[in-house]
């Protein structure tokens, strides 16, 4: 049987007890909204196991999206040094829900811990929860609804989450330049086929959208 090959992994951090890994889920905007560079579907899809226990079906498995600007906002705050710095977000998607109409739920901490010598704290959680419209319009969980299935703690050396922070960086501004560059030609030439239909319809002895009498 052949190996499995995770085409999409830009970066991996890995110790005897679990491990964090960061992929490629990034998806360009369409030529009309070319200017946003990323669709709303982009991610960086963001996968941590806990193997401390054992593998297969005793390791504890936790999957995650983040906004490409969301992990942006986060690497830029590690490489800079920010030792104040700390990090939550709650995603509640209701499109997913289990036989008891509660909704997949997942959470992403991040803290720095001074007294520590693997100082990065990461946290990463899923699980379910009865999910509510706030009154602005957003979703949220009601108040002690959430169950968790599962949850990875992994603690970072301040290099090497430096380490990972940079190389993800690296990718995504690599993938924004080719990406622009391919949505800047497209959106050249949706322009250009725009001016030409508005001339054909302008030009002398085209059609009137009159009719007289």
């Amino acid at each position: 049987m052949d190996k499995y090959i995770n085409r999409r992994q830009i970066c991996k951090y890995q110790n005897s007890k679990a491990l964090m890994e960061f992929n490629d889920k990034l998806n360009a905007a369409e030529t009309d909204k070319a200017a946003n560079v990323h669709s709303s579907f982009s991610k960086i899809n963001v996968v941590a196991k806990d193997y401390s226990q054992g593998t297969g079906e005793n390791a504890i498995n936790v999957s995650l999206n983040l906004d490409p600007e969301t992990m942006k906002y986060i690497a830029n705050e590690i490489l800079q040094g920010n030792t104040t710095f700390s990090f939550s977000e709650q995603k509640v998607l209701r499109h997913k829900t289990n036989k008891d109409g509660k909704a997949m739920t997942t959470r992403l901490g991040i803290k720095y811990n001074a007294q520590m010598r693997l100082a990065w704290n990461f946290v990463l959680d899923t699980g379910w929860g009865e999910a509510e419209q706030t009154e602005i319009g957003g979703v949220s969980l009601k108040k002690g609804t959430y169950v968790s299935e599962g949850q990875v703690k992994l603690f970072l050396a301040d290099i090497e989450a430096k380490k990972l922070m940079i190389t993800i960086n690296d990718y995504i501004r690599a993938w924004e330049i080719l990406a622009l560059r391919k949505l800047l030609q497209s959106r050249d030439v949706a322009e250009k086929t725009d001016r030409i239909d508005k001339s054909d319809k302008t030009e002398p002895g085209a059609q009137s959208q009159f009719t007289f009498f």
